[in-house]
């Protein structure tokens, strides 16, 4: 349970810094930051459950960021 809050800490985190950065640099007028942070989190997601499932370069208490398939 700690690992799933600890990687819930680290995302949400990061989106809030992503959204603070990309309103920054693109202006708020689109949530540029949400977007960036949905496609790059999709991306991660998909990439280390694709690496995780397929070979053992990924322990096991890691793969515990990513949901299952």
């Amino acid at each position: 349970m700690l690992l799933v809050g600890f990687g819930g800490a680290i995302g949400s985190i990061l989106r809030f810094l992503t959204s603070i950065l990309a309103a920054h640099w693109f202006g708020a007028e689109f949530p540029y930051g949400t977007m960036i942070a949905n496609l790059s989190g999709a991306f991660a997601i998909g990439l280390v459950q694709q690496i995780g499932g397929e070979t053992l370069l990924i322990p096991d208490n890691v793969r515990i960021f990513s949901p299952p398939a």
